[in-house]
């Protein structure tokens, strides 16, 4: 007999890459989740998981069953959300940034959603065909015929630095000054490790630095990056968005045209029609065109050209 806790385990380890993180995620012991698994396997009659000396992997007859498996998992929550408030869950996965601009406008969101818990998490390559996620944010277009992809609007860049370091800078960095590349080659810069030399932000890094290294400091993700601005470790590459609300930062460039990017909303075509997630998708878009202004950096002025 089936057990709905047993699929349940099953998209755990899909999602999380491994038994290790799964039982984690789930609070069970790596021998409960193993026996469960084989459990679901003799119920199923099929191989779900490969074991391998490197490792679990899932079996292409695994890889089959998670569509309808998710699809039980957004029914069961729906379930619960008609018994009461804050048992629907829908994961967004999204990159830092667009990740942060979320958590800003969290209460906002909740509002609208008061039935529906929203749990966000951040990664950069999520992937969507072994449902690690119900929606995801990127800045990257999927080629994928199975996901349904939604522009929600784009996101300005500037420089920025804290109020410290552009005070004590040398050479001068007048705030809001013209962009130039000569003004920025003699100061200290934060950015993100080699891993991340796909981002837009690092290639511009690495052209404007004297010696072609994308920073002189360097983080594992953005939230780190951020806190090293902040901390007057030296200039960053942040969205405008965040760079105007916060006090503690000063803009010394105008938002930098190249550094504009797409944000799209993903998700699995198979959940087009589930209620919770139409929900939440349209939430999301309204909120990015309310914001609009902000997120390009209209507020503060259109883009100007990049000599």
């Amino acid at each position: 007999m089936l057990r709905w806790d047993d699929i349940r385990l099953l998209l755990a380890v899909a999602s999380a890459g491994s038994y290790a993180r799964a039982a984690q995620q789930t609070g069970l012991s790596l021998a409960t989740v193993g026996r469960r698994l084989r459990a679901l396997e003799q119920s199923l009659g099929a191989t779900l998981i490969e074991r391998r000396l490197d490792g679990h992997r899932l079996t292409a007859q695994a890889e089959a069953l998670l569509p309808a498996a998710s699809r039980m998992a957004a029914a069961a929550s729906d379930l619960h959300a008609s018994v009461g408030p804050l048992h629907a869950e829908v994961r967004i996965l999204a990159r830092e940034w667009e990740a942060l601009f979320l958590i800003r406008h969290l209460q906002t969101l909740r509002s609208t959603l008061r039935s529906i818990e929203i749990v966000i998490g951040y990664k950069h390559w999520p992937d969507l065909a072994r449902w690690e996620a119900d929606l995801v944010l990127t800045d990257h277009a999927p080629s994928d015929g199975t996901l349904l992809t939604r522009k929600l609007g784009r996101m300005g860049f500037a420089v920025y630095g804290s109020r410290s370091y552009v005070a004590h800078a040398r050479p001068a960095l007048p705030e809001r000054a013209a962009h130039s590349e000569d003004r920025y080659q003699h100061h200290a810069w934060v950015g993100l490790t080699p891993a991340h030399r796909y981002f837009a932000s690092e290639q511009w890094l690495a052209r404007r630095r004297p010696d072609g290294a994308p920073a002189t400091h360097r983080f594992d993700n953005a939230f780190m990056a951020l806190e090293a601005v902040r901390a007057g470790v030296g200039l960053g590459l942040l969205p405008v968005w965040l760079g105007e609300s916060d006090a503690t930062l000063v803009r010394v460039s105008v938002v930098l045209p190249d550094l504009v990017h797409q944000t799209s909303q993903l998700m699995n075509a198979d959940l087009r029609n589930e209620p919770r997630l139409r929900e939440v998708a349209d939430a999301v878009g309204a909120l990015f065109r309310r914001e609009r202004a902000s997120l390009t950096g209209e507020t503060i002025g259109l883009p100007h050209p990049d000599p």
